[in-house]
């Protein structure tokens, strides 16, 4: 199953070629800073500009947070980060064991809802998000446009 969001017409990020960061990281949330701050580090060498590398290390902080969540990692677990970079966008992708989930468009919850944010923040700060759902792991792959 894949679910593919937001931008009609954007040609995919380019993942046939070797990801300039590839780590499997602990399946634990004192790892997010250190994730979120490889992101963004990686974003800005790219030449990201006008808060689009910190828009992509939220969004990934989101997914980072929802794999630990809602994912299956038992202790001693971890979590694939691999990082692309082209000419003109950032694409991130997390994969983590996970079963499948309905993936529909996410509406932001009510105010009174203390959770249920992820989703929705994550597709409104990365220009594209994409799910894939095989063999008992989910991965999830965030693009950002770089703005220059």
């Amino acid at each position: 199953m894949v679910y593919v969001s937001v931008i009609d017409g954007l040609p995919a990020g380019d993942t046939d070629t070797p990801p300039v960061h590839d780590e499997w990281i602990p399946a634990v949330a004192a790892a997010t800073p250190e994730v979120r701050r490889r992101v963004v580090h990686t974003a800005q060498r790219m030449g990201a500009m006008n808060g689009s590398a910190e828009e992509l290390g939220l969004a990934v902080t989101e997914a980072w947070s929802n794999a630990l969540q809602h994912g299956t990692a038992h202790p001693g677990d971890r979590i694939r980060l691999q990082i692309w970079v082209s000419r003109h966008r950032v694409t991130v992708q997390l994969t983590y064991p996970g079963e499948p989930f309905p993936v529909f468009p996410p509406t932001l919850p009510p105010p009174s809802c203390l959770r249920g944010r992820g989703r929705y923040l994550m597709e409104h700060l990365a220009d594209r998000v994409r799910y894939t759902f095989e063999h008992g792991h989910t991965e999830v792959r965030l693009e950002k446009l770089l703005a220059r």
